[in-house]
């Protein structure tokens, strides 16, 4: 990774060949691939097929000279492809009640480390917000994205398959710099991929920014070169092997098994967390409590179904977990819009903040209002001085007094 970096362009190229920049030349791909009219398409970019041979000539020559670009414009056009693209809700819908008004959701019955508030509501994604504070302290490792054919994990392997096939500096400096300018990269792209997999707080730039460079990069960097992580890491790979790899259902004792080496595993990730400080750049506030809690839950999630219920149940107890898992009571919801972004929030009774799962914005629980031009619930934030209703458009501003 020595000399100019991938995906860096000079201020001399032009950014619009044929007069059509990369975000159009994406479009105009995937709508093509998607049966449109080819003359259509090419049409409501404002091209003829002269401009459209001159600009997707030069595109695909750009892109041929650098590998990150290509990668992350071919993993957009498969998620495109795929349906995982969010819609946006359009100016002048009506807002319709919901018919449910409660939760109903089979969930943890996991309390808040900062507020002591259970999680009654099911998240939007793997990334657990308090109902009540809007605190991030748990993993739901049985996320799924919502598209069958592009997952997070194969487009990550495709990231660090471009990582790996560049020249990375010895060790030293050098070395930390590239791996964080790589993989702060590699995220990035992830984000824009499969927002929804990250914390929903991840939309700010700031927040995203905290999280990545300050946290993630940093965190597997150092997990990578650490020789006890190293060696941890290797132990659990060679348990998993021994035992659980060979068989199509797991036995209790060799789940039991993987979980102490995953324990082990943490111990020494935690040593070079609090070693390098790293546990004070999470922008959640993130503790070894926590840490510890969200590793042990997320082991428990994703090996609970493949077990009986008596070796559930014993899973559970090793665990320190069997008081969280039960079912608990209906709670009543109050369905809202975000003033931001549009997107419905189901905010509970009596909470104080509400993290947006469509714009990762936190919400003032109690700031709702009802839009006088639709009917609309408005949940909007304290701190913004204006906002509009997402499904007529009617504006808003906060006045002294």
């Amino acid at each position: 990774m020595t000399g100019a970096r991938s995906g860096t362009s000079s201020t001399s190229v032009d950014p619009t060949p044929g007069g059509l920049d990369l975000e159009g030349y994406r479009d105009v791909v995937v709508r093509v691939h998607r049966g449109e009219p080819y003359e259509g398409v090419l049409a409501s970019h404002g091209l003829d097929l002269v401009s459209w041979a001159e600009a997707s000539s030069a595109w695909v020559a750009r892109l041929t000279l650098d590998p990150r670009a290509s990668t992350r414009f071919t993993l957009l056009c498969r998620r495109d492809l795929a349906g995982a693209a969010p819609a946006r809700r359009a100016r002048g819908s009506r807002w319709t009640p919901p018919a449910d008004r409660t939760s109903t959701a089979r969930v943890r019955s996991r309390g808040c480390p900062r507020c002591g508030a259970h999680k009654r509501t099911a998240g939007v994604g793997p990334w657990i917000h308090c109902d009540h504070c809007a605190a991030l302290f748990d993993y739901d490792v049985a996320w799924r994205p919502d598209v069958s054919a592009f997952s997070p994990q194969e487009s990550w392997l495709e990231l660090m398959m471009v990582l790996d096939a560049e020249p990375w500096p010895e060790e030293g400096a050098g070395l930390e710099r590239a791996y964080a300018a790589g993989h702060g990269w590699a995220h990035r792209v992830q984000l824009e991929l499969f927002p929804a997999a990250y914390p929903a707080r991840a939309r700010e730039a700031r927040y995203a920014a905290a999280l990545v460079d300050g946290w993630l990069v940093p965190s597997q960097f150092a997990f990578t070169f650490d020789r006890h992580c190293k060696q941890s890491a290797a132990a659990l790979e060679k348990t998993y092997q021994a035992s659980l790899h060979r068989h199509a259902k797991p036995r209790l004792a060799d789940v039991l098994g993987l979980l102490k080496a995953t324990r082990v595993l943490l111990d020494a990730q935690c040593a070079v967390l609090h070693e390098q400080g790293l546990f004070a750049a999470h922008p959640d506030g993130m503790d070894e409590r926590l840490h510890r809690r969200a590793s042990d839950g997320a082991f428990v999630a994703g090996w609970l179904g493949r077990l009986g219920p008596r070796d559930g149940d014993a899973l559970l107890a090793e665990a320190g977990l069997a008081d969280e898992f039960i079912s608990l009571p209906t709670c009543a919801l109050r369905p809202c819009v975000c003033a931001h972004c549009g997107a419905d929030v189901a905010s509970m009774e009596g909470a104080a903040t509400t993290v947006c799962g469509g714009c990762g914005r936190c919400l003032e629980a109690g700031s709702t209002f009802e839009c006088r031009g639709c009917s609309a619930p408005v949940l909007r934030s304290e701190a913004e001085p204006a906002t509009s209703c997402a499904y007529c458009g009617m504006r808003w501003e906060a006045v002294g007094g």
